[in-house]
This record gives structure tokens, sequence and C-alpha cells, in this order.
């Protein structure tokens, strides 16, 4: 009767005006349909409505209708259904409301702004009453109940109590995927399920590393301090915690997944891949010259960078300027190897489009936290392209599951693989030895992690990449405004990593020998029988390419430079 009174009103006055639903129509228009006020919504709606009833019986209809019906708002956050309604309204789960908190709730959907009982707590209560009325009229409550309950209070909290979003960057990260992997009509309606990859215990050690750590790093001199983590499984590429602000709780810029900032030496590590790929040229064993080069830029141009120190450290290993971070050992290296190949590889790797500057070769590109992990996570998985994903799938109502995501990862290429291990050797050698060795000290060593600094310019943004057996994480700090902080990767995003993995049980990082061949060499860059000749160490080898052999300290070469078939 009240659609039909409104249809007649609407043609009379030419135009919409009146309105008439059903409680199952309020239940399409909600679950599938816009608030636009056409003719052709309200015939959808009715049409929904009358398939709905055919199908389900009133009871389970008002069951839903009750899960999803608006019953306030706390900020920014709507307030759906009975569930959350008692707690934001009475702090208490909904199956502990006695009756007249049940009637305030009943009588507050009609309109939740105007009988708000917090702001208008004598329209709250006389709507309460007429609902308790009803209730006694129908037999649902006997005159003695009735009475005792109109004469209680509303009995409403002071403060609203309903649970926020406790992990606001994480679900922003699963929202995100969604969009991106489903489509919007299977995501409509009610009764899916959503799986994610997180993992509560990794969210909850992630969340206080920032915290604590931030606010023992925040002093007059600095300003204001912001951070971001990205953490995951080095076995499948599962996002398992995310934390976007300083304040894990609080939801707006989310800095792990929006924050572009300049990345710096977390690149380095790929400069040194694409060596590795080329075993008849380089090794971690090979020597480069860290001395002052100047690289030609277009319009006569001209680019020299310099180390963080100020100093040259003339011919080093390419192991020891990874791990110490030289910069004009790896701009020599980088433009060997080709600075298209670096952008290319970071497209490949990471879908990042980055310019093929000399200048990428420090990490001259800016990168959100969620980027840099996704890079690392190639390095981290031993080889492995792994899509990171913080959704496992989603399934409806009957459990049946609208897409589902792969759950077999590609195994590594044999050359991937090698080359993602021998740099990673090289990361623990800058955990050990280099600028990470902040984490002997701080007891990680029987973890064997590997992991690189990243500091840009002027310290404005402090980076540190790392992972174990069983974790990658990628932690950032600095500030919105882009200011310098004085802190560098290892002083800065390095203790939050540190704080972090401390806490979170997790396997050393093990590195396999297969298709490697370590054998010691001399100073004089030969392969040596005998661990003590002057300056010898031991260096890993893709297997059949060792340099040249000599025995004892004597300088004898048996075969050229990268021959293979060499005598151990």
């Amino acid at each position: 009767m009240g659609i039909l009174r409104a249809a007649w009103v609407n043609m009379r006055e030419g135009g919409l005006s009146q309105g008439g639903s059903t409680l199952t129509q309020q239940l399409v228009r909600s679950l599938f349909l816009s608030r636009e006020k056409v003719f052709s919504r309200k015939i959808n709606e009715a049409l929904y409505a009358m398939i709905i009833e055919a199908r389900f019986d009133k009871g389970t209809i008002l069951e839903a209708y009750l899960n999803q019906v608006y019953l306030g708002q706390s900020g920014s956050q709507a307030v759906h259904g009975v569930s959350a309604a008692s707690e934001f309204w009475f702090g208490r789960e909904v199956r502990g409301l006695r009756e007249h908190e049940i009637a305030l709730l009943i009588g507050m959907i009609r309109g939740p702004s105007y009988y708000d009982p917090r702001r208008y707590p004598e329209r709250a209560l006389a709507r309460r009453n007429l609902v308790l009325d009803m209730m006694a009229e129908t037999g649902l409550l006997d005159a003695d109940t009735q009475a005792a309950a109109k004469a209680r209070g509303l009995g409403i909290t002071t403060r609203p109590g309903v649970a926020g979003n406790r992990h606001p960057a994480f679900l922003d990260l699963v929202r995100r995927q969604l969009e991106r992997d489903y489509p919007a009509n299977a995501l409509r309606g009610a009764g899916l399920s959503v799986y994610t990859t997180l993992a509560p215990s990794a969210q909850m050690y992630a969340e206080a590393s920032v915290r604590e750590n931030l606010d023992a790093l925040q002093n007059e001199r600095r300003p204001a301090l912001q951070g971001a983590m990205v953490v995951t499984d080095v076995r499948s590429g599962e996002v398992v915690a995310v934390v976007g602000d300083r304040v894990p709780g609080r939801v707006g810029f989310n800095r792990a997944i929006e924050a572009q900032r300049p990345v710096g030496s977390v690149l380095k590590p790929f400069v040194y891949l694409l060596a590795m790929a080329q075993p008849g040229r380089y090794s971690l064993a090979t020597v480069v010259d860290d001395a002052p080069i100047q690289v030609s830029l277009p319009g006569g141009r001209s680019w020299a960078p310099e180390n963080s120190d100020g100093r040259s450290h003339g011919r080093v290993r390419l192991i020891d300027a990874l791990a110490l971070s030289y910069n004009q050992a790896t701009v020599r290296l980088g433009m060997e190897v080709g600075v298209d190949r670096l952008a290319q590889l970071l497209k490949v790797l990471g879908e990042v489009d980055a310019p093929a500057n000399p200048s990428l070769i420090l990490g001259s590109v800016d990168l959100s936290p969620l980027a840099v992990t996704q890079l690392y996570q190639f390095l981290a998985s031993g080889g492995e392209i792994q899509p990171l994903r913080a959704v496992r799938g989603v399934v409806d109502a009957d459990g049946k599951p609208v897409n589902r995501y792969r759950e077999d990862i590609d195994p590594a290429q044999g050359g991937d693989s090698i080359t993602a291990r021998l740099v990673t050797i090289a990361l623990q050698r800058a955990v050990t030895d280099g600028t990470g060795r902040g984490l002997m000290s701080d007891g990680l060593g029987w973890m064997r992690v590997a992991g690189k600094t990243g500091t840009s310019n002027d310290g404005r943004d402090s980076w540190f990449a790392g992972y174990t057996g069983s974790h990658l994480a990628v932690a950032w700090v600095g500030n919105d405004a882009n200011e310098a902080t004085g802190l560098y990767g290892a002083t800065g995003a390095m203790r939050l990593w540190s704080t972090l993995v401390r806490s979170l049980p997790g396997e050393p990082l093990q590195v396999g020998d297969t298709d490697l061949q370590w054998a010691w060499v001399s100073a004089e860059e030969y392969a040596t029988t005998d661990e003590t000749c002057p300056q010898a160490q031991r260096y890993p080898f893709v297997r059949g390419y060792l340099p040249g052999y000599h025995r004892g300290c004597t300088v004898e070469r048996v075969r050229g430079w990268f021959g293979r078939d060499n005598r151990e």
C-alpha cells in the first residue's frame, strides 16, 4: 500500500517526491542498488525483493536485515548491524542485551540520527517506550517486565564502544587487491567470506616495533617521525603484516602503500644481481675500482658520485663493495652491466617503471615500502617471482569460491636461483661485516640475516630491507614534510627491523650450495689450495667458473680467468 500511495503521489506531482519500501526492499537497496531516485531503480528494487521473498523465509530475511541495517555513526565509520550497534551504544555483545536495550535498538532503526540517544535522549526514550508498549501488545513481554523496562534509563555508554578497524593498513591492502583481482559485481552481496594472509602475532609485533622505536628516536631536533613496515612469508609471498602509520590504528594515509620515497642504497643489490648473472665475467671475488668516476649525462652535463664517507677505497671485491655500500664501485659496475638492464629488471621483478638514468644505480627512484618488498621477495625466496598477496580467496554464502588464487608458485629457474643466492651471501656479509653489522650486537647473528641499509640524500629517508629463513621485512622511517631526520638506514629503519625479528619466531637463513662451488682466492686473485696464503678468502662461485688456479701461494696460472674444468 505504501508503494502504491507513493506512486500515485509522484504521478500527481510530476516528480519523485515520495518513496515507499518494504523491509525486503530496504535490504535489497543496501546490498545491491544505489539510492538514486529514479523509477528504474525502484522497479529493480521490487523485482529483487520478489526474488528474495520467493527463495527465503521471513526469518532469514529479517536476520539479514538486522545484520546490515544502519544504526549510528562513529566519526567516519558507519555502524551497521545490531551486533556492532550493541557494542557501540552499550559496550556489550548483543546476546547480553536486556529488554529495554533491545527496544531502543529496534526503535532507532527508523532514524538513527533523529533518535540518537547521546544527542537526543528524550526522543530516544519516548521511541524506546513506544517499542516496549508494542512488544507487550504482541505478547513478547508481560506487563511486569514491560513496566520494569520502561522504568529503566537508556543505559548507553558515555563513549562509543564499537571496536574500530584494528589493522587499517593491512585491510587497505586487502581492499586494493580485491579490487584488482575480483570483478566488482562478484564482491557485492551478503554472506561473502574473505580469507586473508594476516598473521596476528606478526602484525602485533610490527605495530609495536614501529611505535616504540619511533617514540625512542623522536627528539626536539627531529621533525615528527613517521614509519612503515611490510612483512611477508619468504616461501609463499603472503603478506603477514602491514604498518602504515606511527599510530597503527589510525585510519588515513597508508605510508606502506602510498608513500613514494627515494630508496637509496636499498636498490644496490639488484645491480649486483645483474652482474652475478654473467658468471663468465663476474663473481663475488671479482675486483672493481672504488675510485672517482665521472659519468656523462645528456646536455653536456656530468655526474660524479661520492662515497658516504667522502673517501675512495681502491680495488675491492664485489662482495665487499656491496656489503660496505661503496657508491663509486657500484656505479662503475652498474655502468658496465647497463642501466637499461637494471630498469628492465625492476620492471620484471616489481612492475617498477624507473627511468634508465645512471643515478638509478644508487637508488634514485621513488618507491613505496610495499614496492621495495616486492623486489626483495625475489631474493628472499631464492629466485622465485612471487606476486605479494594479502588475500587467499573469497567464498560465497554457500562456501563456493568466487575466485581462487593460484596456490602453486613456479619454482625458481636455475640461473635465477644461483644469482639470488650469490647476492644473498653478499647481503649476509653486509650484516656480519658491513653496514648492517649492528644486528650482530643485537643478538641476531644466529639467524644468518641477509639485509641492506638505505639512506636518501640528507638523511630524509631511512630504509632497511632484510630477510631470514622465514620472513622478509622492509622498514622505512622518515617524515611527511620530507625534512632531514639525521637518521641513516642503520640508525633508523634497521632498529625497527631488529625489534621485530627479535620478537617474531623464525628460522635462520640457510643458503644451499647446489650449483655453487666454494674456493679460497689469494691476493693475486687466483684460486688456491692454501688457505694460509696472505689475504686469502673463501668465496662462492657458479660451479665450473673458478678463476685461474694455482697450488700454494706461488702464482702459477693453470687456466684462464673464469676458465672451466679447473682443478680443486
